[in-house]
């Protein structure tokens, strides 16, 4: 369902499902990329979106989205699977942030995105990983028709975060950067 009232608000509401008889995919540290079958999966959830726009210039959107996606029936000879968490399928992200124009060359922006944690394998016995919160701000300035400058924050308060899988018998972790900063230059011709 989507609701929009003029310029001010606009929200959408969604609940979804999808069952697959046989879902497949990639073996995480396989060298040949190689597939695995999933077996008779489930899946369901529910996104909701929003923007308010009070003023001429600033925007504040944000957006939630819960999922739960399990194994219905497992691939022959793993039945202890049935009704286990999909791996590597966090149960909620989120994202929001707001966008401010004091003037019109100028853009300011605070946002954060995150999840929860997921299993690492479909035996759900490794533990839970993944879980993030991270805050990000940036500045715009549109120089002229052809320049625009820009300096961005990203990680705000440095959190700690990685992508985490398992290899069969430890976990592997690719963390993700602290804190950094980025200046730019878009050039239009």
């Amino acid at each position: 369902a989507k609701y929009v009232s003029g310029d001010l608000f606009e929200g959408r509401v969604a609940y979804w499902e999808q069952s697959a008889t046989g879902e497949i995919a990639r073996k995480l540290n396989d060298p040949l990329g190689d597939f695995e079958n999933v077996g008779a999966t489930d899946r369901r959830g529910i996104d909701v979106q929003a923007s308010v726009r009070p003023m001429i210039g600033l925007n504040i959107w944000g957006a939630v989205a819960w999922q739960e996606a399990v194994i219905r029936t497992p691939p022959a000879g793993q039945a202890a699977l049935a009704g286990n968490a999909i791996d590597h399928t966090p149960q909620w992200l989120w994202s929001g942030g707001i966008d401010w124009s004091p003037v019109e060359a100028l853009t300011l922006s605070l946002s954060g995105r995150g999840q929860s944690s997921y299993y690492l394998t479909s035996a759900n016995a490794e533990g839970k990983w993944g879980e993030m919160t991270v805050f990000d701000a940036s500045v715009q300035y549109q120089l002229n028709e052809t320049v625009e400058l820009g300096l961005a924050v990203r990680n705000l308060a440095s959190d700690h975060y990685e992508y985490v899988w398992w290899d069969g018998a430890q976990t592997l972790h690719s963390p993700a950067n602290g804190r950094n900063v980025t200046a730019s230059a878009r050039l239009r011709f």
